[in-house]
């Protein structure tokens, strides 16, 4: 994975979690995300990869260069990096 990208991973049979990438991909104008499912071969390669159980996963999950987060780590690290207002305040109180 190059330096200057992300990968998010969801829960490919999940209609909200499927939205919210799509949701997610009209507010990131570089390209900085990429996305895979948890479902997927190289979903769960990565997943195990990082040390967390891909059968256990209720969540997305973010992997940055060799750092990963889960949950609400995930999310306020994915709202960073994307356009928008709704996307300014959180840059706000994350830092």
């Amino acid at each position: 994975m190059k330096s200057d990208h992300a990968i998010i991973l969801f829960d490919g049979v999940c209609h909200l979690c499927t939205s919210t990438v799509q949701w997610i991909i009209k507010r990131d104008p570089h390209g900085y995300f990429t996305f895979t499912s948890l479902q997927s071969a190289i979903g769960r390669t990565l997943v195990e990869a990082h040390g967390l159980q891909p059968d256990a996963l209720d969540t997305f999950v973010l992997i940055e260069g060799s750092r990963c987060f889960t949950r609400s780590d995930a999310a306020l690290r994915v709202a960073q990096h994307l356009s928008g207002k709704r996307s300014q305040g959180v840059k706000f109180t994350t830092h």
